[in-house]
């Protein structure tokens, strides 16, 4: 698969490309439909998208897989499309997804953030110990936004604390260990 600047892609699809090119896509055109737009290129699609090149042979099923990619990443495909086409006349197969763009993305990251986070402090407070999770940076903000306070520790990892329903949590997101619980 050919190396692509991400830097040189519509601002708003950049995640999705890389989500699809990490699972082995080769996409081939993409447009946040906006920028592209607001620049006046013609032709530019109004609706954000994603193609990408497949074997004629494995196009329904790269499809399916698209779309189980997609869904599998808690995104919701609302009124968003995976489409498959094939031109018989020079062979070419394509797989694109239409209508979902980074912000989705956001979402899906924020909610899996959320989640996680609610486990960690559940575990704290159960267990009335330090909880260690991973960090990244969708898990800082959902910690963040019900921590009392917080602190960096060493460039280790950040240190949260806080109350729910008056018993004492704290949870440490560390930078590269896995989760685990400290007494």
């Amino acid at each position: 698969m050919r190396q692509i600047d991400y830097e040189e892609l519509n601002p708003g699809i950049r995640r999705l490309v890389k989500m699809l090119r990490d699972a082995g896509f080769e996409t081939t055109d993409s447009g946040d439909g906006k920028t592209n737009v607001e620049a006046g290129m013609e032709g530019a699609l109004t609706v954000p998208h994603v193609h990408c090149i497949v074997s004629s042979k494995t196009m329904v099923q790269e499809a399916h897989r698209m779309l189980l990619l997609i869904t599998d990443a808690n995104l919701d495909i609302g009124p968003g499309t995976v489409q498959a086409l094939f031109d018989p006349t020079d062979g070419v197969a394509m797989v694109s997804v239409y209508g979902i763009d980074d912000s989705v993305l956001a979402g899906a990251e924020d909610q899996e953030a959320q989640s996680y986070v609610k486990d960690l402090i559940k575990q704290s407070v159960q267990r009335d110990c330090i909880v260690h999770g991973t960090f990244t940076s969708a898990r800082h903000g959902a910690l963040v936004a019900l921590a009392e306070g917080t602190v960096a520790v060493n460039g280790r990892h950040h240190d949260y604390w806080g109350t729910d329903d008056g018993r004492e949590w704290r949870v440490y997101l560390d930078f590269k260990n896995n989760a685990t619980v400290s007494t």
